[in-house]
């Protein structure tokens, strides 16, 4: 088994060349990447059970807000907690995101957020000056402040029409703070969902048998490998 270290990052993730302003390339595009990604990163297979159970979860959200095309989740073989949206309704999570949320709520929140990039169309919008562009390998990472505070926004909506704590997009973000203490944007995007809504939780935190069971998985896979990852508290 293969792993890679890479950095923090739920964000927008493309190819190389620059993103086209045409939402109709955005399923070409995004199958280039994802097989650009097969190269470089070890994937779950679709068939895991790890896999299987986070295409359920992101499918239970995409119906709150549907997209045009069904979405397909993939897990990265990978310590780092990531997720990432390449367009076309291809999402990706890492193994390390598994390990480190404390429960099912906070890993919607993750797969909201990047659902979000997808229903809010942040593949059509031309990149601004603004846009931070972070080599990952032969793929990029698109970083935008305000469309990742937008994403945020929507995903904590999307959490609460779902069923879960929409408060699980903020929490989730503290965890990823504490980790990353010096992160400017994050605390950024944590005071802007404190300065929303503030939405009460729908109901008590819910920790389903799937999701227990894909993050002792995850754990046991670690353990084997002679690595751990602190989990949120």
């Amino acid at each position: 088994m293969r792993w890679i270290l890479v950095v923090v990052v739920f964000c927008l993730l493309s190819t190389g060349a620059a993103v086209a302003n045409d939402c109709r390339t955005s399923a070409a595009q995004a199958q280039r990447t994802l097989e650009q990604i097969k190269q470089q990163w070890p994937l779950r297979s679709i068939r895991d059970p790890i896999v299987v159970y986070v295409q359920a979860l992101g499918q239970r959200l995409s119906q709150v807000v549907p997209l045009d095309e069904s979405p397909r989740f993939w897990v990265v073989r990978n310590l780092e907690p990531m997720g990432f949206a390449l367009g076309g309704g291809q999402f990706m999570i890492s193994d390390g995101l598994l390990a480190l949320v404390r429960d099912e709520a906070q890993l919607a929140a993750v797969l909201a957020h990047e659902l979000a990039h997808q229903q809010l169309n942040h593949f059509c919008i031309r990149r601004s000056h603004h846009t931070a562009r972070i080599p990952l390998g032969s793929v990029v990472q698109h970083f935008d402040l305000n469309l990742e505070i937008e994403a945020d926004q929507h995903a904590a909506a999307v959490l609460g029409l779902a069923g879960f704590d929409p408060r699980a997009m903020s929490t989730v973000l503290q965890c990823l703070a504490e980790r990353e203490p010096s992160s400017t944007h994050l605390k950024i995007r944590i005071g802007e969902l404190e300065r929303g809504s503030n939405p009460r939780p729908t109901s008590p935190p819910v920790h389903s048998l799937d999701f227990l069971n894909a993050q002792h998985q995850v754990h046991e896979d670690l353990r084997r490998l002679g690595a751990d990852i602190a989990g949120c508290r």
